[in-house]
């Protein structure tokens, strides 16, 4: 195994944790900090030489520490719903190919998957 599917894996199961505890009663929807305590609490900083991947695994688990869980059963609000595993699978996947949807020459799949969406959208919407 290389380190690259290591770390893959570490900041996975590290996503497949929080998404879980969402659901959780017990886990807090915010672990407010004054900006200052934060700014104490975290390193980062941008080094010249740039950061390993092992390093991004603490920006990962800070990130999900102490950002607000707008995906929490007990987040209220008029700009969040949650979210869906099939839609978080779906932007991973987008992000890992890096495709862009300007032509099929460059998104084939990923334009005939928006075809038929628009087409069942017209279907439901009466056109």
């Amino acid at each position: 195994m290389t380190n690259t599917t290591k770390v893959l894996n570490q900041v996975v199961a590290l996503i497949v944790k929080y998404l879980e505890s969402n659901s959780d009663l017990d886990t807090k929807v915010v672990n407010y900090q004054t900006v200052n305590v934060l700014k104490e609490k975290l390193d980062l900083t941008l080094p010249d030489d740039g950061v390993s991947l092992e390093e991004l695994i603490y920006v990962v688990e800070s990130y999900l520490k102490y950002s607000v869980r707008t995906g929490s059963t007990q987040f209220f609000n008029l700009l969040f719903s949650g979210y869906s595993i099939p839609g978080i699978l779906a932007e991973t996947i987008t992000s890992a190919t890096n495709t862009t949807m300007h032509t099929y020459d460059v998104a084939p799949v990923a334009t005939l998957m928006e075809m038929e969406l628009i087409k069942h959208l017209n279907s439901v919407s009466g056109i």
